[in-house]
């Protein structure tokens, strides 16, 4: 058996994490199993379901609790566990790449670096490491993965490996989010939300997702539509601001949070358009999910095109108002109730599953 050591941040609800969560499941385990090497000393969103699966979860001090602490657990840690011979590093940035480097000196022979993101809105400083180790990373890996052009763009522009990254798509279980009438109408009713226009949003509130703006949109939608509700489902730090700006704007009689959800493909069966105006993302799982549901969607010119298989789906700039926003989501009202065009694009997670187990045994 493979065991494949999966670094990242967290396993809290998030992009990244549902990515991996659906390699996850859908992997043998029998011949290649995952642990997970992360960066926070709390219960995690999907940690139960980890050691369900037979998966161990290690939780290393974060950068937060200071460098030298971390690097001492890193050390100590790939001394003691010699058994991982293959790492895959999921990262939105090269600003901490100290994982991998001390995985390289421990003599762990396949080190993957996977990167998540196609830009970065934090700490200047983590914007000038992340610039300083794009120089350093064909050094400290030795395979590269991305989501999207414009993450390898992000991550591997301008540097020796640029072509030698392997594009793996961001796959989900297709058939669970198939359209039906039969699921629609059971949460919608348990919504309470039977008689009115959904508008939904399922994203980490953080500032990348651009929450303020949606809101700005729903208010807009508003006054087209009275009926409308919005669901939003997801937490994080913004939730309790944005929370705020739904009372400030009068709307919040009609907003529903939901936190987060292991229920998602059934949520967006309620909903009747999916509204996303990140700053920019790598490659969406969420807009994939709503793809598979045949959900209407309008989103960020900033999300790369290359997620786009539906023909349901209107693009606009962030620099268009709320209300121009409003009136495209409005008119995007054709539900398509097929997953076909996901599966012929390779976006099931069967065939991200075969590509990315190959890689796994390959470094074997």
């Amino acid at each position: 058996m493979v065991r494949v050591l999966q670094i990242v941040d967290s396993m809290d609800a998030g992009g990244i994490q549902a990515f991996l969560m659906n390699l996850y499941r859908n992997i043998n385990r029998n011949e290649i199993q995952f642990d997970f090497l992360i960066f926070r000393n709390t219960k995690q969103w999907y940690e139960d379901e980890i050691n369900e699966l037979g998966g161990k979860i290690y939780k290393a001090p974060g950068r937060k609790k200071g460098i030298i602490k971390c690097y001492k657990y890193l050390n100590v840690f790939f001394k003691k566990h010699p058994e991982y011979n293959v790492v895959h590093y999921n990262a939105s940035s090269l600003s901490f790449i100290l994982p991998l480097k001390i995985a390289k000196k421990s003599g762990v022979q396949n080190r993957i670096i996977h990167c998540h993101s196609s830009s970065f809105m934090g700490n200047p400083i983590h914007k000038y490491l992340h610039n300083l180790h794009k120089k350093q990373i064909s050094e400290i890996a030795n395979v590269y993965l991305s989501c999207s052009e414009p993450a390898t763009e992000w991550m591997y522009g301008n540097t020796p490996i640029h072509n030698k990254v392997i594009m793996v798509k961001n796959g989900i279980n297709c058939d669970e989010y198939l359209y039906s009438e039969n699921i629609r109408a059971e949460y919608r009713k348990k919504l309470n939300i039977n008689n009115s226009y959904v508008v939904g949003h399922v994203g980490r509130f953080s500032k990348v997702k651009n929450h303020s703006f949606l809101i700005d949109i729903f208010c807009e939608i508003k006054k087209l539509q009275n009926n409308a509700v919005l669901l939003l489902v997801g937490d994080g730090e913004l939730r309790k601001e944005i929370e705020e700006l739904t009372v400030k704007k009068g709307i919040s009689s009609t907003v529903i949070f939901l936190g987060n959800r292991n229920d998602v493909s059934k949520l967006m069966q309620a909903m009747d358009v999916f509204v996303m105006p990140s700053f920019y993302e790598g490659f969406p799982v969420t807009i994939v999910e709503a793809e598979a549901n045949g959900l209407p969607i309008i989103m960020s010119d900033t999300i790369t095109s290359e997620v786009c298989v539906n023909s349901n789906i209107i693009i606009k700039s962030l620099n268009e108002s709320s209300k121009t926003w409003a009136k495209e989501a409005l008119k995007n009202n054709n539900r398509i109730k097929t997953n076909k065009n996901i599966k012929d694009s390779g976006l099931d997670i069967k065939s991200t599953v075969t590509q990315l187990c190959n890689i796994y045994r390959d470094k074997d």
